[in-house]
């Protein structure tokens, strides 16, 4: 575990730039595009296979405990389905696939990227207890307990049940299914670490998970994700159309110095009616702030560079400039940005990006009230 975590660490960051890359001008080229042109739908299969490449990485540091888990405000049924097809590959074609999804669901909180591993996890476990075929079913709805007692104690929660009619399992089976490397494969066909690792993300996220098994009859897991918060979740809902196309005139200076990466942030923000200077080194940046005529409104930088790191460098313009907002960028997945090394607690944007999430993300933290900086 451990080297396998130190190898994903190692690549994690030059990984997550590439993927940024790929990513954003794939998402540049799709728009530019006719709604009826075929090479959209290439286009998609593009950024869908680059969304799985990042998860292969989080998955990785996941499981040598090196990612940092970030939770949000999660759609879950939009989860459900944005995951669908590969579930349907996993399983094979022998395995009927169905989903039964409450409408209107409120959201989870929960990182995606596990939610999405957890998904996964269960559809394995059910193909291989159903050798021969058989029915996955994944359902959502939102729990209310009644006016009972115990509705205090249980407060509305999210259920996700995973429902497979394959062989089952024992009542010891039943009772060891989450210790970590128990397992009732074959030595070459598993470690017995999915379900613990799934038992830890679901309760690392405040929620719980259980099973329910017969033999001969099937098996259903049944999670208990915790809502968002009520504002958090009116906040994720899609914005109306006179907001999302609100064109922004801040003065924002960009930080980069892997050049594609900083042709992306450009372009983005650009096309959102920013007025944009980029930077390929902090002693660039600094130059630019010592000359700007008119004081920049967010410095969005990159954390490690060469020379000069970008909390360095933020903490050099923000002493001189203290209404400058701070948005940093990086590729690296584990707690090595201590929240309390960046002003003002730094907002950090963490790489892959798109387009669209880097502008929303600019704009939440132009936005926000700006703090005093800490002494």
């Amino acid at each position: 575990m451990e080297a396998v975590g130190t190898l994903a660490g190692g690549v994690a960051h030059d990984f997550n730039n590439h993927l940024t890359v790929i990513l954003s001008f794939a998402e540049f080229a799709r728009t530019s595009l006719a709604c009826d042109d075929p090479a959209r739908e290439d286009l998609d299969e593009v950024i869908l296979g680059a969304r799985r490449s990042s998860r292969l990485v989080h998955q990785l540091l996941a499981f040598s405990r090196r990612q940092l888990v970030e939770p949000v405000d999660v759609d879950v049924n939009e989860t459900v389905e944005s995951v669908r097809k590969m579930l349907g590959r996993l399983i094979g074609e022998h395995i009927r696939l169905e989903t039964r999804l409450q409408p209107q669901l409120p959201h989870a909180f929960i990182d995606p990227g596990q939610l999405e591993q957890v998904l996964m996890n269960l559809a394995v476990n059910a193909r291989d207890a159903m050798p021969e075929g058989g029915s996955l079913t994944v359902a959502t709805s939102l729990e209310i307990l009644d006016d009972s007692p115990a509705r205090s104690l249980v407060p509305p929660h999210i259920r996700v049940r995973v429902s497979d009619t394959g062989h089952g399992m024992d009542a010891e089976t039943q009772r060891r299914a989450f210790d970590p490397f128990f397992t009732t494969k074959a030595v070459d066909r598993g470690t017995g670490l999915g379900l613990a690792i799934l038992h830890g993300i679901v309760s690392q996220a405040g929620g719980s998970v259980s099973v329910e098994s017969e033999v001969g009859v099937g098996t259903t897991f049944t999670l208990c994700l915790p809502l968002a918060q009520g504002e958090a979740v009116a906040a994720c809902r899609p914005e109306p159309a006179t907001r999302r196309a609100r064109r922004c005139d801040e003065r924002v200076l960009v930080v980069e110095d892997d050049g594609p990466i900083r042709e992306v942030v450009r372009r983005a923000l650009t096309d959102l009616g920013y007025r944009v200077q980029v930077a390929s080194s902090p002693g660039e940046a600094l130059l630019l702030v010592e000359r700007a005529q008119a004081p920049f409104d967010l410095l969005l930088t990159d954390v490690v560079m060469p020379l000069l790191s970008g909390v360095e460098l933020a903490a050099r313009v923000v002493h001189a400039h203290p209404r400058l907002r701070v948005l940093f960028m990086t590729g690296y997945n584990d707690d090595t940005l201590a929240v309390q090394t960046l002003p003002r607690a730094g907002q950090i944007l963490r790489k892959p990006f798109t387009p669209e999430s880097l502008g929303r993300r600019v704009r939440a933290v132009l936005d926000q009230p700006l703090e005093t900086t800490p002494a």
